[in-house]
C-alpha cells in the first residue's frame, strides 16, 4: 500500500474480507495499533470467521475504493502475535469512549477515526467527535447529507488531531488529551490530509537516519 490516502475506521470495520478467487475469508472485526511507535500505528487487523478470530499482518491486506465502497482482500491470512506492551484495539478500546481533557472533565465522545496510509504504513490520525461520525458509523449519513444538501447545509464535521492524545485511561473509559479540551482547535478535511503527507515525510525521514 504504497499510496497514500486516508479513510474513516466506520467505513470498513464489518467489512467482508477476501482472499484468491474472490472467496470470503471472514469480516473485519478490529484494527490493532501499537503505540510504541512514534504515532500509533496499524499493524494487525483482527477478522472475525464466525466461530473464532484471527489477527493478520496489516502490511497483508489490500484497500481499495470502488463506486464509494471500500473493498478489501489479504493475501497471508497466517494468525500473528498480538504485541505485549502498547497494544490498542481502535474499535474496542477507544471508539465512542469519552474525551478527558487536561482538567478531568468528560466532554464529547469519539464518534469515528480517522486512519492515514502511508508509504510507510497506516496510523491513527484524528479523532472525529462531531455528528458527522456519528452518522457514518449508523449507515444514516448518505441520506442525512443529500437532505442537508437539498436546503443548502452540511453535515458539521469535528476532528481533533491524534498529536494531542496523552493516553488512553482504561479504568476510566476514556481518551485524555494533553490540553484543556476547549482550547484545542477543531481540524478540517485539508488539515488532516497535510498531518498526513507531513507525518510520511516525518517517519520516512525518522526511518532512514
Amino acid at each position: 500500500m504504497k499510496k497514500v490516502f486516508n479513510f474513516y475506521l466506520s467505513e470498513i470495520i464489518g467489512k467482508e474480507i477476501f482472499i484468491k478467487d474472490r472467496n470470503i475469508l471472514g469480516k473485519l472485526q478490529d484494527l490493532v495499533v501499537t503505540t510504541s511507535c512514534m504515532k500509533p500505528q496499524v499493524f494487525a487487523a483482527e477478522i472475525n470467521l464466525g466461530a473464532y478470530s484471527i489477527l493478520v499482518n496489516f502490511s497483508s491486506l489490500t484497500i481499495l475504493k470502488e463506486n464509494n465502497e471500500y473493498i478489501m482482500s489479504c493475501k497471508d491470512s497466517s494468525n500473528v502475535e498480538e504485541k505485549k506492551d502498547g497494544t490498542l484495539y481502535l474499535s474496542k478500546h477507544i471508539l465512542n469512549k469519552r474525551i478527558i481533557d487536561a482538567n478531568g472533565k468528560k466532554l464529547q465522545r469519539i464518534n469515528d477515526l480517522e486512519i492515514g496510509v502511508l508509504s510507510t504504513g497506516a496510523y491513527l490520525v484524528a479523532g472525529n467527535v462531531g455528528i458527522e461520525g456519528f452518522f457514518r458509523r449508523f449507515k444514516i449519513e448518505k441520506p442525512i447529507r443529500i437532505l442537508l444538501n437539498s436546503l443548502g447545509k452540511k453535515i458539521p464535521s469535528k476532528l481533533v488531531s491524534w498529536e494531542e492524545v496523552e493516553k488512553v485511561d482504561f479504568f476510566k473509559s476514556g481518551v485524555k488529551f494533553s490540553k484543556v479540551y476547549s482550547k484545542l482547535s477543531n481540524l478540517h478535511q485539508s488539515d488532516v490530509k497535510e498531518i498526513i503527507k507531513e507525518l510520511d515525510l516525518k517517519i520516512q525521514t525518522a526511518i532512514l537516519a
